[in-house]
């Protein structure tokens, strides 16, 4: 789930202020903090964010905010690289 912050209103139209004070402001980081965090680029994280793997507040069109626990459940998944055998699909 995402989180769109403008001056005025949101884009989904949800009060922006509910995911916010449901966690203090240190409980965020920027794309470079939770890319680090994660192991991975800026633009990965903005993939992540949107696709709602983890939880973030856009606030215009590139800059989100994400919830570092988020970032930290996200890097300790095991993941592979790549595609998936056909073995491995079958078994």
């Amino acid at each position: 789930m995402f989180v769109y912050w403008d001056a005025d209103c949101k884009s989904d139209g949800t009060d922006y202020d509910s995911d916010m004070s449901k966690s203090n402001l240190e409980d965020w980081v920027n794309t470079l903090t939770a890319a680090e965090i994660i192991g991975c680029t800026e633009g990965r994280v903005r993939q992540l964010a949107a696709d709602g793997s983890i939880r973030g507040a856009k606030f215009n069109l590139r800059a989100w905010m994400i919830l570092r626990t988020d970032a930290e459940k996200y890097r300790d998944i095991e993941r592979h690289a790549g595609r998936r055998r056909i073995s491995e699909k079958l078994g």
